[in-house]
């Protein structure tokens, strides 16, 4: 009678474990389809909060060189937003590679091609890039663990050496063997377990990050021997060594529990506990990772490059304009129709950077949309061989902004003085052997009018003796002639309709004439006195250059 009810316990336990086991691979089958149907549409996995962000940032400069994209730049372009409207990748090391590559571009314009021709294939070859997404899956997808616990050296579990987990280990196993002889015995065997299940609770407590860095590792030598298997182009097997890496990790063996720290079941989650299937896990696979570690590497960037651009192919393909990105020697930017990433209705505008160019314009025309809309497309051209355009064609730029700054209560900075470092750091880097793009936005307007324009003036010359090409939007149309045989003049305009002000948010050749400010003050019904003296007091200083005292101004009409 008892034999007979542990034979139905068992049978319930096991019963419950193949229909979860079941619904487990029908889960992993949908996740699968949904990242295949999903390929080529906008990003509904890339939503990161703040933290999470901010940790793929540490992560990345821990692991990759320092970043070419500044902060200021990358923030004054919105680059988290873009980044994550590109994200689909399906591993951390992606999230990481492709965070690299946007705040990186490259500086080879081979290099570049061989990006680009990796996206096109990715595209173009449904079979391989699924493959590939795949062995993705299957990667461990714990962000937030620090791998190079196990590059340094291997570590011991806290509480418990090696020799007694695997006397611990083994002896349910012997006792449920002895068992089978003499049934009475598998009493010691359920007691041990029970007593090891408290045990591996106690050890995960101790050892999680240690646990985890392992199992991440392990992942990733698993998934490159997945896609060291398929049939790739030529172009990217001599770009990744994969079949020599994956050669290299074919030692690294598992231990006896797959899937007891995946969640794919309460049974198999009790076994592997009550035969401390963690610890085991460790030691089976701590020595060969940090013996293989610069082979882990590799499958690590291999895999997160991998990712990145099977990622960035997806949103390159959502896109309806975009072009290859030309490159020449000659200094100069030149494309057809760009339009802004982000916006969701943009309206095309066309580049001619030649010279530097002075963009003036009211509040809300464009101005800043414009330069951000080059610096990002720059980007992209640079990191991936694309831009959002009908033409791109333009020599290798490092780039610079100096726009969205703000007062700095960590370092006690005001806005003028943020600003003024922001504009250093660009001068700081105009004589490099890269030519820079900067863009500056309302320079210096945390100052007075005599020396903003004094110090512009200068700033802007200084840029034009540089390789460098500077676009710079500004309020100030005396810039606009002082500096006229230096910088090329652009405007964008708005027109009055309705008491409300229409802007078309294309660039106009020219410096901006707009009388639209005081005309607007004339529809709102402004007082006709305060509208007739400001007029006057305008013709006056751009008759004599400079403002007439308000003493001296006629009096009011009655």
């Amino acid at each position: 009678m008892d034999f007979t009810a542990v034979v139905v316990t068992l049978g319930v336990l096991v019963g419950i474990e193949v229909i979860y086991t079941i619904y487990h691979f029908w889960s992993k089958h949908q996740q699968q389809t949904a990242v295949f149907q999903n390929w080529g549409e906008h990003s509904s996995s890339g939503s990161f909060s703040k933290d999470e962000l901010s940790f793929i940032k540490e992560q990345t400069q821990e692991h990759y060189e320092p970043f070419q994209v500044d902060d200021i730049t990358w923030n004054d372009l919105d680059m988290d937003i873009v980044y994550q409207q590109m994200n689909q990748c399906l591993s951390a090391a992606g999230d990481q590679a492709l965070y690299h590559m946007l705040r990186n571009p490259l500086y080879d314009p081979a290099a570049i091609t061989q990006r680009h021709a990796m996206l096109e294939w990715a595209m173009n070859d449904e079979a391989g890039r699924n493959l590939i997404r795949s062995a993705l899956i299957k990667t461990d997808s714990r962000g937030e663990i620090a791998i190079d616990a196990l590059y340094t050296k291997p570590k011991n579990v806290k509480m418990i050496s090696q020799p007694l987990v695997y006397i611990l280990a083994g002896l349910p196993v012997f006792f449920l063997i002895a068992g089978i002889f003499y049934w009475p015995i598998l009493t010691y065997a359920f007691l041990i377990g029970f007593i090891n299940c408290f045990l591996a609770n106690s050890i995960r407590k101790n050892m999680a990050d240690d646990f985890d860095s392992a199992l991440y590792l392990y992942s990733y030598a698993r998934s490159l021997q997945a896609i060291s298997k398929a049939s790739l182009p030529p172009f990217i097997q001599d770009q990744y060594p994969l079949k020599k890496t994956a050669k290299a990790l074919g030692s690294i063996k598992r231990s006896l529990f797959p899937d007891i720290h995946s969640g794919d079941g309460f049974f198999l989650l009790i076994i592997g506990n009550a035969l401390l299937g963690e610890a085991f896990t460790y030691y089976r696979l701590r020595d060969h990772l940090f013996q293989h570690r610069k082979n882990i590497e590799t499958a690590v960037t291999i895999i997160g490059e991998m990712d990145a651009l099977i990622s960035t192919a997806s949103y390159y393909q959502t896109l309806t304009k975009t072009c290859t990105a030309e490159f020449v020697s000659d200094h100069i930017l030149e494309a057809k129709t760009m339009i802004h990433p982000l916006l969701e209705n943009p309206v095309p505008n066309d580049v001619d950077l030649h010279q530097n160019i002075l963009i003036s314009g009211s509040n809300a025309s464009g101005k800043s949309t414009y330069l951000k809309m080059i610096a990002i497309n720059t980007i992209f051209a640079q990191s991936f061989g694309f831009a959002l355009a009908a033409s791109y064609r333009a020599c290798i730029f490092q780039i610079y902004t100096s726009m969205s700054l703000r007062d700095s209560l960590e370092t006690n900075d005001s806005y003028f003085v943020a600003e003024i470092k922001s504009i250093k750091r660009i001068l700081d880097h105009i004589h490099d052997e890269i030519p820079i793009l900067c863009m500056i936005d309302e320079i210096l307007r945390g100052t007075n009018t005599g020396e903003r324009i004094a110090a512009a003036s200068e700033v802007l010359m200084a840029l034009s003796r540089s390789q460098a090409l500077c676009l710079a939007a500004t309020h100030d149309l005396e810039l606009t002639r002082i500096l006229s045989n230096h910088y090329q003049n652009r405007h964008f305009t708005e027109s009055l309709q309705d008491d409300q002000m229409q802007f078309d948010y294309h660039i106009h050749e020219g410096a901006s004439h707009s009388r639209n400010a005081l005309a607007l003050l004339t529809r709102l019904d402004f007082d006709r006195n305060v509208v007739k003296q400001a007029e006057e007091q305008l013709q006056y200083y751009e008759t004599n250059g400079v403002w007439k005292k308000l003493r001296e101004v006629s009096g009011y009409e009655k």
